[in-house]
């Protein structure tokens, strides 16, 4: 996954820090977490991948 790919699964654009990566993965979890959305479980491998790509970018 590219980094471009994992801000645009995110909803982020712009600047990209550490704080927004978390804010964004906090909003697009919550979306899909598994318990509040049965089909949220193969969205939350991908919010996973997307938020260690863009961690590890702005570390």
């Amino acid at each position: 996954m590219t980094p471009h790919d994992a801000a645009k699964i995110l909803g982020l654009s712009g600047q990209i820090t550490l704080t927004l990566v978390k804010k964004a993965f906090g909003k697009t979890a919550m979306t899909y977490q598994p318990d509040r959305n049965p089909a949220g479980a193969e969205m939350m491998k991908i919010i996973n991948r997307a938020f260690e790509v863009l961690r590890a970018l702005t570390a």
